[in-house]
């Protein structure tokens, strides 16, 4: 289960580590499940770090989009 929570307009926090996959940037959450992230220049300074990230999935539910 995401360490995430709902907040007003369906943004949410997400918690994980930043990790490269291939040629992107993810965000790995602790159960191991992996989302991909948009504005990736910004997130690339944060390659292994644990981060939280506030945004909304996208309709497939696999990708973060920043506030």
């Amino acid at each position: 289960m995401p360490d995430s929570s709902a907040t007003a307009g369906g943004s949410q926090t997400f918690s994980g580590t930043i990790v490269k996959s291939g040629e992107k940037y993810v965000l790995k959450d602790d159960s191991g499940k992996t989302y991909d992230i948009d504005h990736q220049t910004d997130v690339a300074k944060f390659e292994g770090k644990r981060v939280r990230v506030q945004g909304s999935l996208d309709s497939t539910g696999t990708k973060i989009q920043v506030k």
